[in-house]
């Protein structure tokens, strides 16, 4: 049976259907390129911040490092301060 001999019904909906599957094939394509750019979007934002989180630990540990070195020091006062008190 060719395509002449069909009823025109028949013929509308093989075209409803044909474009039905060519928009749902369009559409998923679509979706598929925009997931595509999200996720290479998504990878250098994970990159940059796993490089300021690193860069914050590299701070708060160089300041924890200066913190315990003053808190020593202070101990040290302290010390030196109950044995000048103490009789």
């Amino acid at each position: 049976m060719t395509w002449a001999e069909m009823t025109p019904a028949v013929a509308a909906v093989v075209g409803v259907v044909v474009a039905a599957v060519g928009t749902t094939a369009a559409v998923l394509f679509g979706v598929s390129r925009m997931m595509a750019g999200c996720e290479i979007r998504n990878d250098a934002a994970h990159e940059k911040l796993s490089s300021r989180i690193d860069k914050a630990n590299d701070t708060l540990q160089a300041v924890s490092g200066k913190v315990d070195r003053l808190v020593g020091r202070q101990e040290e006062r302290d010390l030196a301060s109950q044995r000048t008190a103490a009789p």
